[in-house]
């Protein structure tokens, strides 16, 4: 993988600002990027590639590959600004707690209350420091409204990348 060159001056500031849903949007945003020039250098045919890169939202497949530098300097800035509050590395630690279970996690992180039926739409999430540690970055995790998750893959890249 290139190196994408990507600027993280935007996040840095919004971080910086306390603007915790403008951030989480900002990380999407780099993180699909990243993605998308991932997806571009699969072998797939001309019709899966537009298929992908029309993808709005990350696949459990994007974060295998995903870069470590980039995976570092998000999670670096998420926990310097929350102090230790948000990040992937912590996200990563509280799914090891719950031994992996996704469900547990979602609860943990307030992602969801406790009932299969009862997660919460991305707009209901809370952004600001009272939110359980890990709440955030959480875009990434969500087509659309709907909570689609990647805690397993994005320990393993966490484990690889942040340890």
């Amino acid at each position: 993988m290139t190196n994408l060159k990507i600027d993280y001056t935007h996040l840095k500031t919004l971080l910086m600002e306390v603007q915790w849903k403008a951030a989480d949007a900002e990380t999407k945003k780099i993180v699909l990027s990243i993605a998308k020039t991932i997806r571009q250098q699969q072998d797939v045919t001309k019709k899966e590639q537009e298929w992908l890169q029309g993808l709005n939202y990350l696949r459990e497949s994007d974060l295998i590959d995903f870069p470590c530098d980039d995976l570092v300097t998000l999670n670096h800035l998420w926990e310097q600004y929350s102090q230790g509050h948000f990040g992937f590395r912590v996200q990563s630690q509280l799914w090891q707690q719950v031994s992996q279970d996704y469900n547990k996690f979602a609860d943990l992180v307030g992602w969801r209350n406790g009932d299969a039926d009862s997660w919460h739409y991305y707009s209901h999430l809370t952004f600001s420091l009272d939110a359980p540690k890990g709440h955030l970055p959480a875009a990434i995790f969500y087509a659309e409204e709907s909570a689609i998750g990647w805690a397993a893959t994005i320990k393993n890249r966490c484990d690889e990348c942040l340890l």
